[in-house]
């Protein structure tokens, strides 16, 4: 039915939108600095944390997204470092 083709496409479209999304916060990350849509606010990300993403094509059309975020915890400015 057409209906079904419609709600396909509609969720091909909202998936497409969510990653494109999380593409756009992992090069936000990788810059170090995003903005909160939420709050408006610029977010700066300390150099003690590592940001790595990478975006990956599979065969099937599939696309994949890998974000590693890397950190040291009880750092210097953390209580437990200090």
């Amino acid at each position: 039915m057409a209906s079904d083709k419609i709600l396909h496409y509609e969720k091909d479209q909202l998936a497409y939108m969510a990653g494109m999304s999380l593409q756009g916060l992992a090069e936000c990350l990788y810059q170090r600095r995003f903005c909160n849509p939420e709050t408006g606010q610029t977010v700066c990300v300390p150099k003690e944390v590592h940001v790595e993403w990478e975006l990956k094509r599979k065969d099937s059309g599939k696309v994949k997204l890998e974000i590693e975020v890397t950190w040291t915890e009880g750092g210097n400015n953390s209580p437990e470092g200090a």
